[in-house]
């Protein structure tokens, strides 16, 4: 990856220096063309409700984020040329801010949605394993000695669920 961005520079200090300012204008935007289409891309196929998904989109949109962050040193050759016309630097420069802005926000939006979810199934995980031990527990011994055990444990269990798994927009059982 950096050979290439090297050679990629080398062709940018050349092409400024001969004064063909237009081929690195041109392949600026046409690297934030591509940059925007795989954004919109990934936005389209978007998928939040599986875990194995989501870590797939949010490695995809690092990679998406690079990509980005390597325009920025095209940019930066163009901005120190002796290029007259700044008007043009600054429209590119704030179309890939922009780009940037888009892309960090749907990569947190995942990043989000992923520790949401790894909560999620944690808790369901530790909800899984106490109603385990009631279960055992009910076949390991006679209802009449522990009843009022499990009847604790059960009551603990549903208050965890009523805390933990309820939805945001009204407040109710996500289970009901």
């Amino acid at each position: 990856m950096f050979f290439i961005y090297f050679s990629k520079t080398l062709i940018y200090e050349t092409a400024l220096r001969q004064n063909r300012i237009g081929d690195v204008i041109a392949d600026i935007s046409q690297s934030l063309d591509s940059c925007a289409l795989k954004l919109s891309i990934l936005t389209a196929n978007l998928s939040d409700n599986d875990m194995k998904q989501i870590e797939i989109f949010i490695a995809k949109f690092r990679i998406l984020l690079n990509d980005i962050e390597l325009i920025s040193y095209d940019i930066e050759q163009l901005k120190q040329s002796d290029y007259e016309d700044k008007k043009s630097i600054l429209l590119i420069n704030n179309r890939w801010e922009e780009l940037l802005k888009q892309t960090n926000e749907k990569y947190h939006f995942l990043e989000n949605q992923f520790e949401k979810m790894k909560f999620k199934q944690k808790l369901f995980d530790q909800i899984y394993h106490e109603l385990n031990l009631i279960d055992q527990q009910i076949y390991e011994s006679t209802l009449n000695k522990k009843f009022t055990l499990l009847i604790e444990r059960l009551e603990q269990l549903e208050q965890q669920i009523n805390k933990e798994f309820t939805d945001d927009n009204n407040n109710e059982l996500i289970s009901k």
